[in-house]
């Protein structure tokens, strides 16, 4: 196996001071290692390779971070790491191999090790992610979030929705669900279906606006076989489907004018129009969600209003994220957290630098868009932190934050003094759009997808803003 080369690399900033402890059974490797960090000012500990037992090593030194040896088999296995990062759960792993195996990396991660270096490797570049992985173990980590059903509460704005949901969960009631897209409208309707009495039953999801218009009445009430041309078979409908459960009506604004009608009488008495065939009846609790102002489309005639009233007996309003960036440090640590599981990653911290420009930015997409960009940066993005500039913006390049001086106004005389965090933060959205539609050359549907967003959804945020497209 080759050794590591014995001359100095150019010094890495950001070691001075850390204590580095060294399990190398290579006499080589391990003087070439010890010789560079020391040349960087870290302090270093050795193991010697005759011990059997590292983890009764390192308690008196008080190490931040132990470079270890790793093999499957024999002396410093993934055994050994177990049982030294039970013993010693503060120092900080790194991994150091010859196997360039996925599978060896996940089942060292998952035994303790912060981090896996497959050799041969730089020596600058080793000594690099040593000093990645310190200061990774200074970053203050954000206050545990609690997670209720899948929604992440670590602020005032998302304890006020789940306490609302406590006190109306039993209710038969309907509930309408008001948000922006990717704000998690349908997670929260789950989480008020699994806290309900009627947690045992059905729980079963519409997409309006995905329903064809010819055929929502049989989607949604069904039908009897031979009722129209391709009725082959019966069908119960999904309301009958949501028999003793709960019925979610994702996107009821898009509802056909039409078919809504239909769903007013069955709200009003419970009877199902199946059709081509005899009404029946269902024990049906029904969540509607939206993302559409139904008040303004009420007075365009494009949403009846005596459905409205029907749907809004009980109104929760989920907010947009940027009306929760106190929560962003919680929410993006517990989302990096489950990405990493999903994608076999190491989860690593974010910088106060990286946490400052998610808290900047204006989120048209909401949770979607922020989940988005986690993603990418673990994936495409390597490293032992993220910082600020490890942070994956769609492509060409970041959208503007706060202070990014914005391309185009908003239609409208300029803000006034005590303008409101509202208006701030439309202003903020405003300037993100315009900007993702400048690098994109003016094309919408483009601009649209950076941000997470569909092309619908992009047009209908630029009327509510005043923005000329």
């Amino acid at each position: 196996m080759p050794a590591v080369h014995r001359h100095l690399p150019t010094p890495v900033a950001g070691l001075a001071g850390v204590r580095v402890l060294l399990l190398e059974r290579d006499d080589s490797r391990r003087a070439a290692v010890r010789d560079a960090l020391q040349s960087c000012g870290a302090v270093v500990g050795d193991v010697p390779a005759s011990c059997a037992a590292p983890e009764r090593h390192g308690v008196r030194g008080g190490f931040d971070v132990a470079l270890w040896d790793g093999t499957l088999t024999g002396r410093w296995n993934l055994d050994d790491l177990q049982r030294f990062h039970a013993a010693q759960p503060e120092i900080a792993v790194v991994v150091t191999t010859a196997r360039d195996s996925a599978a060896f990396a996940v089942t060292a991660l998952r035994r303790g090790a912060h981090h896996v270096v497959v050799r041969p490797a730089r020596l600058e570049e080793l000594l690099r992610i040593v000093a990645d992985v310190a200061l990774a173990t200074r970053v203050p980590l954000p206050a545990p979030a609690a997670v209720e059903g899948g929604c992440v509460v670590a602020g005032a704005a998302m304890r006020e929705v789940m306490d609302t949901l406590r006190r109306v969960a039993d209710s038969a009631a309907p509930v309408l669900l008001l948000g922006e897209t990717g704000v998690g409208k349908d997670v929260v309707a789950r989480l008020l279906h699994a806290r309900s009495a009627r947690a045992a039953g059905p729980f079963v999801a519409v997409n309006c606006a995905a329903l064809p218009v010819a055929l929502a009445e049989s989607e949604l009430f069904g039908h009897e076989r031979g009722a129209f041309t391709g009725a082959t078979a019966d069908r119960p409908g999904r309301f009958a489907e949501a028999d003793g459960g709960t019925l979610l009506l994702d996107e009821v604004g898009e509802l056909h004018v039409r078919l809504q009608a239909k769903l007013l009488r069955v709200l009003q008495d419970g009877t199902l129009p199946r059709v081509g065939g005899p009404t029946h009846r269902a024990d049906v609790r029904v969540v509607a969600s939206t993302h559409r102002d139904l008040r303004a489309d009420m007075r365009h005639g494009r949403f009846r209003s005596d459905l409205f009233h029907r749907l809004n007996v009980l109104a929760i309003r989920l907010p947009p994220l940027r009306e929760r960036v106190d929560e962003i440090p919680a929410l993006a640590t517990h989302l990096l957290h489950r990405l990493a599981v999903q994608e076999q990653c190491v989860p690593r911290p974010l910088l106060p630098n990286a946490i400052r420009a998610l808290q900047e930015h204006a989120w048209p997409g909401n949770v979607r868009e922020l989940e988005n960009l986690l993603r990418r940066t673990l994936l495409t993005r390597p490293g032992s932190v993220i910082s600020a500039a490890h942070l994956a913006w769609p492509e060409p390049g970041p959208l503007p934050a706060v202070t990014a001086a914005p391309l185009a106004t908003p239609a409208g005389p300029a803000p006034a003094r005590g303008t409101t965090m509202r208006s701030a933060a439309m202003e903020r959205e405003a300037t993100t759009m315009l900007r993702a539609l400048e690098v994109y050359g003016g094309n919408v549907r483009e601009a649209a997808r950076s941000l997470g967003i569909s092309r619908a959804t992009y047009y209908r945020k630029a009327r509510r803003l005043g923005l000329r497209l």
